[in-house]
């Protein structure tokens, strides 16, 4: 009897360390990413045709290793199925986890890819719809810029990605007049936020500026394009480590930018 009672305890122990230690081996899945479909469209336009498009359901993703991957068709659009996450043990310990983040990689080959789209999905939850992004590429400085944004917007007006694009405002220039198409960029590989105010005509992108006055941020907290009394303005507010910045950007014409705040 007592070595039954011996065989026991031993048995509840070792459960009790493994819930100690907070997890138990056992394979199991859960959803990484919706399916995606998208659309890239070059400056001008045009379809931007052969890009890679790979997806990682994790944010900040590895590029390199992505879940899966196509190429943009002759129409520049492309479409990924979605996701699992695979796990091989069971956290015991309450840990919440309210959300699923992914992350879109994009280049014209696997040597120059990087993070252009960051979304998330409700947790363990199988996603019944997809996500659906608009891309834009541009040139700057000799390389390629690429950047989506989701189209998708929930019942409670919530999206998929984290940083969208904003687009709105109007310009107007001998005779020529168009819209503002403000673009966030953070992702691996990116040491501070990034901040491209395009002007944009009839889908082309007439100019690009990049807002430089950012570099010292160490993030970028829901940038903001506005009408300030009769002048359309970018409102950017970031930290920079403890301090809280508040940053305002006066537009004008194609390639017109003036930082009215300090």
């Amino acid at each position: 009897m007592r070595a039954i009672i011996a065989r026991v305890a031993r048995c509840l122990t070792g459960s009790v360390v493994l819930a100690a230690f907070g997890c138990i081996p056992v394979k199991w899945t859960e959803p990484g990413s919706p399916a995606i479909s998208g659309r890239i469209r070059s400056a001008d336009g045009s379809p931007a045709v052969g890009l890679r498009v790979t997806i990682s359901p994790s944010p900040n993703a590895d590029c390199r290793h992505p879940r899966a991957e196509t190429i943009t068709d002759a129409s520049g659009r492309f479409t990924l199925p979605a996701t699992e996450l695979e796990h091989r043990f069971v956290v015991l310990v309450p840990i919440e986890k309210f959300m699923q983040y992914y992350t879109l990689c994009g280049g014209a080959d696997s040597a120059s890819m990087f993070a252009v789209y960051e979304g998330s999905i409700p947790a363990h939850v199988s996603p019944t719809k997809e996500d659906v992004v608009s891309c834009v590429a541009w040139p700057w400085r000799a390389e390629t810029e690429l950047a989506c944004s989701s189209d998708v917007v929930d019942k409670r007006g919530r999206r998929h990605d984290l940083q969208p694009f904003l687009v709105g405002g109007w310009w107007s220039v001998a005779g020529a007049q168009g819209s503002y198409r403000v673009i966030p960029l953070k992702g691996p590989g990116v040491l501070h936020p990034r901040l491209f105010v395009q002007w944009v005509r009839d889908s082309s992108v007439v100019e690009s500026v990049e807002l430089t006055s950012l570099t010292h941020m160490k993030e970028l907290v829901n940038p903001t394009l506005s009408d300030e009394h009769g002048t359309w303005c970018v409102i950017a507010d970031g930290l920079d480590g403890s301090a809280f910045h508040s940053l305002v950007f006066e537009l004008g014409a194609p390639g017109q930018v003036k930082l009215a705040t300090p």
